[in-house]
């Protein structure tokens, strides 16, 4: 994704709307340089605050969901829809909570408001290596792993655009 900001850059547009995946750490150059180039930067589905805030004066935005708040938003939902109890557990196929990226924050929301309940959630990180072949044998697999290393689980959230495409697919064919 920050490869092809930097193509985008290059092509001198009058805009970019990118997600902010790559996190603060990795965008905040290349972000600096398109609009030192006069180029309206947006973020999409994952925001990067300290460089919205920086470049507000610039045009810079946001557009999407408080993920955190959608996270915790979905835990407590899940809670009364699936009629959870103190002590019932919970695994969420989350994506990292690096410090330096907002990708994680709806599944610390998520999981923020499970635990906040007294359910005992199970954090299983979901890579974009997995990711990025949802329906292959290899996160097949990887499913079946963590659903045979945590049985007792009563709820199952997926936090990743990718496997939860294909989680319904992948538990219909498991044994």
């Amino acid at each position: 994704m920050a490869l092809q900001f930097k193509e985008a850059i290059e092509k001198q547009p009058d805009g970019i709307c990118m997600m902010g995946h790559p996190g603060f750490h990795i965008l905040h150059s290349p972000v600096d340089e398109a609009v030192r180039k006069g180029i309206l930067v947006t973020f999409l589905n994952v925001d990067i605050p300290e460089l919205r805030e920086k470049y507000v004066d610039k045009g810079m935005g946001y557009i999407g969901q408080n993920l955190y708040n959608s996270g915790h938003t979905l835990g407590m939902g899940s809670i009364g829809k699936f009629n959870l109890q103190k002590g019932d557990e919970a695994i969420i196929f989350g994506i990292t909570f690096l410090p330096e990226t907002g990708r994680g924050l709806r599944s610390k929301g998520c999981m923020d408001a499970l635990t906040e309940q007294g359910i005992f959630v199970h954090l299983v990180e979901f890579k974009d290596a997995n990711g990025n072949k949802p329906f292959s044998e290899e996160t097949r697999n990887f499913v079946k792993e963590t659903l045979e290393k945590y049985p007792n689980s009563d709820l199952i959230v997926t936090d990743h655009g990718n496997l939860t495409a294909a989680i319904g697919s992948l538990l219909s064919k498991m044994d």
